[in-house]
């Protein structure tokens, strides 16, 4: 949590790069990357649709370098991490916050015990 901004800053630098590169994405025409936006854009897509890299071939390329989906998906999820790490860290009701999910997650591991059980692992 502490390197959260550190690491947010070097993927945000990091993007100016792929500018240029193609995605391809199975059964989908092959896309040039335009500017900056269009990568920004691409990264929220992701988050509301994340795709598995394997049941989904990508790979972004230079024509020298290849990124594949797992690498791709390795990224993003790194940098989604990272960034609501510094939102939590700049968050006055972080406390709250972080009782909300600890509460939540407790209650999907009660939920996940109770299914098991209805299947008889004790």
């Amino acid at each position: 949590m502490e390197k959260a901004a550190e690491e947010v800053a070097k993927f945000n630098s990091s993007l100016l790069g792929f500018v240029g590169w193609e995605l391809n994405i199975t059964g989908n025409k092959a896309r040039v990357i335009k500017d900056e936006k269009q990568l920004k854009r691409l990264t929220k897509l992701y988050y509301k649709h994340p795709f598995n890299p394997r049941h989904t071939s990508i790979v972004l390329t230079n024509g020298y370098t290849s990124r594949f989906g797992e690498d791709i998906r390795n990224s993003l999820s790194s940098y989604a991490l990272n960034k609501a790490y510094l939102e939590l860290s700049s968050n006055p009701n972080r406390k709250d916050v972080l009782d909300g999910i600890v509460a939540e997650v407790e209650k999907m591991v009660d939920k996940f015990k109770m299914e098991l059980n209805s299947f008889g692992f004790n």
